[in-house]
């Protein structure tokens, strides 16, 4: 029937509604993951024909969606409702579909379970939020079993969903956790290198903003090992370490994070050309 249409958008468009209808009819054999109540599933659909098909995109029944559609949804759409607009159905559907492609979509399904933790938090269903934390341990250490190097997009998703342990109380866990991405980030960019770094800094200035400077400590004695090892002791970063450690408390570069990672990448550069110059 479709060969026949002049009308090639038309079509597209009808299909795509077609699909969307699909996967809420799905939806029940879906819930045995997280409990989903009929309300919420009621509010998924009516929110979904407000939007029309132009405004979401539909989840292939074979192969991994596109990242860069799966990135731009947890970036605005499920962020910009407003809170009685916004359900987790959307976001557990992504969940289930990122698990079945974990070498594809990896740093997805952690961005996805970061959103679910917040949306839970934002509701306060301690009970949905704590299944979801124990869902999104599982789904790291998966993650994590693939004979694969991590890349910097995967390590620092895993950051930022990690921090939603810390925040819940769960602090064994996200030590666990946070010492496995570390590990990666040595394996996958060296023991030296800016990329590993900058991970640990970043650990570090995490756990410095949630007032636990004892735990952030560590990371940041292993970022000044590793800046040592790889410029020379009198560089800007290694005494802003040095200090930082004397002083229990880590200040943020004054220039931009993109103008300090420039600097850092050429002194890596410069160390690996000609190590005679830092010398000097």
């Amino acid at each position: 029937m479709f060969r026949n249409w002049d009308r090639p958008r038309d079509a597209a468009a009808y299909l795509e509604q077609v699909l969307h209808h699909l996967e809420d009819s799905e939806l029940p054999a879906q819930s045995d993951d997280v409990n989903i109540p009929s309300h919420a599933v009621g509010r998924s659909q009516a929110t979904s024909a407000s939007r029309g098909p132009s405004s979401g995109f539909s989840i292939p029944l074979e192969g991994p969606v596109e990242p860069k559609l799966i990135d731009a949804h947890l970036r605005g759409g499920a962020r910009g409702m407003q809170r009685e607009e916004r359900s987790d159905v959307r976001l557990l559907r992504l969940v289930k579909h990122c698990e079945k492609h974990p070498k594809e979509l990896a740093k997805q399904s952690m961005l996805c379970w970061t959103a679910l933790l917040e949306f839970y938090e934002d509701i306060e269903d301690a009970e949905k939020k704590a299944d979801a934390l124990d869902r999104a341990s599982h789904n790291f250490w998966a993650i994590n079993a693939l004979d694969e190097n991590k890349t910097k997009d995967i390590l620092e998703a895993c950051i930022t969903c990690i921090q939603g342990f810390v925040k819940a109380g769960r602090h064994q866990d996200a030590d666990d956790m946070f010492i496995q991405v570390e590990s990666d980030a040595r394996e996958t960019f060296g023991s030296d290198d800016v990329q590993t770094i900058l991970i640990l800094e970043r650990i570090g200035i995490f756990y410095q903003n949630e007032r636990m400077w004892e735990v952030a400590a560590p990371h940041f004695e292993q970022a000044l090992a590793a800046r040592l090892s790889r410029f020379w002791e009198y560089h800007e970063s290694v005494k802003r370490l040095e200090l930082a450690l004397e002083d229990r408390h880590y200040e943020m570069y004054t220039h931009s994070a993109s103008t300090q990672r420039q600097t850092d990448q050429f002194c890596c550069e410069l160390s690996r050309r000609r190590p005679h110059l830092l010398m000097l």
